[in-house]
């Protein structure tokens, strides 16, 4: 049994990449619905959650990435989440394993 709640670091951690990166991706997916003429808030709605869902996952795929890579190829130090204490799914995920 974990020491602590996963389901409790999971959801900070999605809550923390909504409105760290997911969050603009979703406007910017909701702002093209207008720009093409999308009236329905169905349909609004529907490219709003798409673009939420994908900054979601471009941001596990940037975690992922920084135990992955070299500093070299991500551009930036690697390990720098980790170094900081910033559990990121990686984290997570490894530690359900346990």
């Amino acid at each position: 049994m974990l020491p602590y709640n996963s389901d409790n670091y999971f959801d900070s951690y999605v809550a923390k990449t909504y409105y760290k990166t997911a969050s603009m991706i979703s406007l910017g997916c909701r702002g093209v619905s207008l720009i093409m003429g999308f009236d329905g808030i169905k349909e609004q709605k529907a490219l709003f959650d798409f673009g939420a869902n994908l900054g979601i996952a471009f941001q596990i795929h940037d975690d992922i990435l920084d135990f992955t890579q070299s500093e070299a190829q991500l551009g930036k130090p690697a390990f720098n989440d980790l170094k900081e204490g910033i559990v990121t799914a990686p984290i997570i995920y490894a530690l359900l394993e346990q």
